[in-house]
């Protein structure tokens, strides 16, 4: 029950911790296979179609970005920074267990280069997929505003246009 009520919530959360689930042989996804997605699904070898799978998590995640604070605060939630482009399985968990370490809680964007949550290749990489949400938890800690969007921080940091637009939007 709890679990219907994550996915109502969070789909694609609720479908990425499903995904972090390993099988006996060391799988990760096989949990997945058991939905019914498709009617012709098991037509296909179970291992193109966890690739696909893998390949869809991954490009939805991508789209939607994912809240730092909560996929580090909630277990139910953690499985979606594997996906983020840039990160994988070990970075994820080496991000998760660096910002338990430092507090819990990341500021802004440039505080996981900062704090060196993040080498600067994979910071370069997966930043513009990674949002800070959970405002409650940064309150006067110097947010950004653009920390909630898509666009990467040296669009920002570098060009003053893209925080004039953002400020005459709010």
């Amino acid at each position: 029950a709890i679990s219907l009520a994550r996915y109502a919530k969070n789909p694609l959360a609720e479908l990425c911790s499903a995904w972090t689930v390993a099988s006996d042989a060391g799988t990760f996804g096989t949990e997945t296979l058991f939905m019914n997605i498709h009617p012709l699904q098991s037509a296909l070898p179970k291992k193109a179609l966890l690739r696909e799978y893998e390949r869809v998590l991954c490009t939805a995640v991508s789209n939607v970005g994912v809240d730092v604070n909560d996929a580090c605060s909630y277990d139910h939630q953690h499985g979606m920074l594997q996906f983020v482009p840039g990160l994988g399985p070990r970075k994820a968990m080496a991000l998760r267990q660096g910002i338990a370490r430092v507090g819990g809680v990341v500021e802004t964007r440039k505080s996981l280069l900062q704090r060196r949550l993040m080498g600067p290749t994979v910071y370069n990489n997966a930043v513009a997929f990674l949002r800070i949400r959970n405002r409650d938890r940064c309150v006067g800690k110097g947010l950004h505003v653009l920390d909630d969007t898509r666009l990467h921080p040296d669009v920002y940091h570098r060009n003053t246009w893209a925080v004039k637009i953002a400020v005459d939007a709010l």
